[in-house]
């Protein structure tokens, strides 16, 4: 992805510095992108980040839980299933809540495409092969960054239909925390959504635009 973000960048002109926004397994190519682009980053959002801690799920959790909750391979593969079969675009059906207007439209024609499916079945299989060992990306810094995050509330709601005990959900949200605060640097802040649990970006577009803003006050102090 980050090849292909170097040489459209490149075709169409567009130079540094830039902001970056990073949402699920895109928070990795952020990283990347920043690693090999030091100097032309002038800030950064990640949205419910995958980040190279996400490993600790399946070495900490229940295979059932991991399998069920963390690694989304298998709904992936049912909702391309779907998808090509027409079943999304007829219901107008998503795996998140769609917001109502244009945007809305869009969604459901982003998920009604089986290459969308590929894509994410591609891009969470390398997230899943991702380790702290395997890809060690340096934190930010003093670069101004943030780590939009679920809402914890919401979070702890959709886990008690999984029918987990209050112990186990604790754990997992441990480990989300933990795998965000390792993003953080000097400049960095956690900033947890005012609702929402998955596809923040979809479901909560208020909060991303708040802290985009809250990002660009960050930076212009940074300057």
């Amino acid at each position: 992805i980050n090849s292909e973000l170097d040489g459209l960048l490149e075709k169409s002109g567009i130079k540094g510095p830039y902001i970056l926004v990073g949402h699920g397994i895109g928070g990795l190519d952020l990283q990347e992108f920043a690693a090999r682009h030091k100097g032309e980053v002038k800030g950064a959002l990640f949205i419910k980040p995958m980040t190279p801690l996400f490993t600790l799920f399946k070495e900490e959790l229940r295979p059932v839980y991991y399998s069920n909750i963390i690694d989304r391979r298998a709904s992936i593969k049912t909702g391309r299933i779907f998808a090509a079969s027409g079943i999304i675009r007829l219901l107008g059906a998503t795996p998140y809540k769609i917001p109502k207007g244009p945007y809305g439209h869009e969604i459901v024609n982003t998920f009604s495409d089986p290459v969308t499916y590929d894509t994410m079945l591609a891009e969470y299989s390398k997230g899943y092969k991702t380790s702290l060992k395997e890809q060690q990306f340096e934190p930010l810094g003093s670069l101004p960054h943030i780590v939009l995050h679920h809402n914890r509330k919401e979070f702890w709601k959709a886990m008690l239909l999984y029918h987990l005990s209050w112990d186990e959900i604790e754990d997992i949200d441990i480990i989300w925390t933990r795998s965000y605060e390792a993003l953080l640097g000097k400049g960095g802040t956690l900033l947890e959504a005012a609702h929402g649990v998955d596809a923040i970006v979809q479901t909560n577009p208020e909060s991303v635009i708040e802290a985009l803003h809250k990002l660009e006050d960050m930076i212009d102090l940074s300057y």
